[in-house]
């Protein structure tokens, strides 16, 4: 009988490269309205008179989130892989004792490459508009407990039954170009401000495997393992195909025709805010669009041979004292083939809320009215588990100091999850720079061993 060793933990925790549109941004805070207006574009009415953004003077969110290993765990995994020498199973224990049923890494990066914002109109009846490049990279992956439990126990824990292997992996990179306009209607003693983006989106590559279900049977006493059902997937841009098919990741991407290899596309971010002396309550449904890739430009990705029987294998678990011998048998034989096909992709559509309750109201040189003292609440709920959206919902619960409009410092609890995390924020202004530096996973400064994201947002614009 051979035996083959699967060491394919730390390669889960490989796909932690990429991060989420940062939730601190939604706290009222007029350094860094502009980039809260990606999260709901009523937000531009908090604006300076005119607002600029332009690279390396801009916004960017990184965001890493699991539900079922510290960071600290991941990171010495992912060092033990890379050398190839087991100092610890410690990390590893930790993976298998907090398994959830379903375990997800989800990662965001947006950049804001450009914004201009500005105001037509007196302050008070003003039209707000802005104009913006934004960059996104998304990676979003879901594996099943039974997946791991096979990856460290082997498959004789298995003997006599058949376990399902569904992986949804989901990777998208790219650039939309945006137009947004809000106004403020006073209605009685209420404040109402509709507000609307339009995007025109290129997409560099997007893959998924949505659709991918494989069953793998071990016969009762070991003698062969049966492997059922289909690997199915898309993908599109600029990537080399061939490549993704053999599992290689250097020079994944193909630039020789870039421009031919864009996926096309149209989004809309929706917004509105209302406020009533000092509530103020805003809803925002953002990133409602799709991308299609052309039938020049992408391919369906599939498996032609439904059943693969290993004879006489079997597999054991990465643990402690194991000898092994011979590799895993050839994924060749699920014979995985593309086919030229048009396809087209939903971005990861988000819902966004805030509410906020303001104490001791103030006005800043220019008259317009702040408060000194910010206590709120802030949502996001996606709608599925793709790209940088996600069906459970990210809240936070914060206050926020604010000092004549030009310096604002904040904490929050955060929660989304498995993850229950500690949050702070600092923004300023000065001779028209704007500043701002804040995370969501404060306490991974005392230890990554203590959460299970990586967080961070950083702005820098110039207002006036």
């Amino acid at each position: 009988m051979k035996k083959i060793i699967l060491t394919g933990i730390g390669l889960f925790g490989g796909l932690l490269t990429f991060g989420q549109a940062h939730i601190n941004t939604l706290t009222p805070s007029p350094i860094w309205s502009s980039e809260a207006a990606f999260l709901n574009p009523s937000y531009l009415k908090n604006n300076h008179r005119i607002s600029i953004n332009i690279a390396p003077l801009m916004g960017m969110n990184f965001n890493l989130k699991n539900n079922f290993i510290s960071a600290g765990g991941i990171i010495k995994l992912l060092k033990q892989v890379d050398s190839g020498q087991v100092q610890s199973f410690a990390p590893v224990h930790e993976l298998m004792d907090n398994l959830q049923e379903q375990n997800s890494v989800e990662t965001a990066t947006d950049l804001t490459l450009l914004h201009i914002g500005f105001k037509i109109g007196k302050p008070q009846k003003a039209l707000n508009f802005g104009l913006s490049i934004r960059q996104h990279i998304y990676a979003n992956a879901t594996l099943n407990d039974d997946f791991f439990r096979l990856i460290y126990n082997g498959n004789k824990q298995f003997a006599g039954k058949t376990i399902a292997l569904n992986p949804l992996v989901s990777a998208m990179a790219y650039t939309d170009i945006g137009i947004a306009a809000s106004k403020t209607f006073n209605i009685s003693k209420f404040q109402i401000t509709p507000a609307v983006r339009v995007k025109y989106l290129l997409g560099e590559a997007s893959v998924h495997s949505k659709g991918t279900q494989l069953n793998l049977f071990t016969q009762e006493d070991g003698e062969y393992l049966e492997l059922t059902g289909q690997v199915k997937g898309q993908a599109g841009g600029a990537l080399d195909f061939d490549k993704l098919i053999k599992g290689e990741t250097d020079s994944l991407f193909d630039y020789k025709d870039i421009a031919k290899a864009l996926g096309k596309g149209v989004g809309i971010d929706l917004g509105g805010n209302v406020t009533y002396k000092n509530i103020s309550l805003s809803l925002g449904l953002v990133d409602i669009g799709s991308i299609t890739y052309s039938k020049k430009n992408a391919v369906s990705i599939s498996s032609s041979n439904p059943v693969v029987r290993w004879d006489g294998y079997d597999i054991v678990g990465s643990q402690e004292g194991v000898d092994y011998e011979g590799q895993l048998p050839s994924l060749d034989s699920l014979k995985l083939t593309t086919e030229a096909q048009e396809f087209t992709t939903a971005l990861g559509a988000k819902l966004t809320f805030n509410g906020n309750f303001g104490l001791i109201e103030k006005k800043d040189k220019k008259g317009n009215p702040y408060y000194r003292h910010n206590f709120g609440l802030s949502y996001i709920q996606g709608f599925n588990n793709q790209y940088n959206s996600s069906s459970d919902p990210y809240i936070s619960v914060y206050y926020l100091f604010n000092i004549k409009n030009n310096f604002t410092i904040g904490a929050n609890f955060n929660h989304f999850r498995t993850i229950n995390d500690l949050g702070a924020n600092i923004g300023w202004r000065l001779a028209g720079l704007k500043m701002a530096l804040g995370t969501n996973s404060l306490i991974g400064a005392f230890g990554l061993d203590y959460t299970k994201q990586a967080d961070v947002f950083l702005y820098l614009g110039i207002g006036f």
